[in-house]
């Protein structure tokens, strides 16, 4: 009889274990998951969102500027217009997210009018998962609503727009308070 229960009692303590195993491991990429929703849209550091907006520079474009407006907008390709996935922290991803604000990013053009350029900042917050990555490709959005919110503010249309990096956070790993502050040079009529 001794015989019969023993092997009856490690085949449930070895079920109860794996349960116990799945359930944690259930527990742990639903607090990933939710992460990862939460994460989209952070807030910015005050300091940080002071930068952001200000239209720091009007002034009316000179002929250089023009001439390299114009040169641009002939080489300028929608190819691969997607943040690709996993990029580690700071120099690929900050790379990665300005190859995008360069390449893909989409803005009315004016039907006509002068040439002006306007400097401002932008900026996104971003989360860097445990082994140092950003997954640059949950930011599109991001990119596009802070170019659109800018656009917005200048009267919906514009010729160009030039990003260039100011200011980018140290890497903390696990963490949501990570950010990149983008200066831009807007050309508008």
């Amino acid at each position: 009889m001794l015989k019969k229960i023993i092997p009856l009692v490690t085949l449930l303590i070895t079920l109860i274990s794996c349960d116990q195993d799945t359930q944690t491991n259930d527990a742990e990429s639903t607090s990933d998951n939710s992460q990862s929703i939460e994460i989209k849209g952070a807030p910015l550091p005050p300091e940080i969102q002071a930068l952001v907006g200000t239209f720091s520079e009007k002034r009316p474009a000179t002929n250089e500027d023009i001439e390299a407006f114009q040169s641009q907008k002939a080489t300028v390709t929608k190819a691969s217009c997607s943040l690709h996935g996993d990029a580690s922290c700071s120099s690929q991803s900050t790379a990665e997210f300005m190859r995008y604000l360069r390449n893909c990013i989409h803005f009315t053009l004016p039907s006509s009018g002068g040439f002006n350029i306007i400097t401002t900042r932008g900026a996104i917050s971003y989360y860097v998962d445990g082994d140092g990555d950003v997954n640059c490709d949950h930011y599109e959005d991001d990119l596009q609503n802070m170019i659109d919110s800018i656009v917005t503010q200048l009267g919906g249309a514009v010729w160009s727009i030039t990003p260039s990096v100011y200011q980018v956070s140290p890497c903390n790993e696990r963490s949501r308070s990570n950010f990149i502050v983008f200066d831009l040079e807007i050309m508008t009529p």
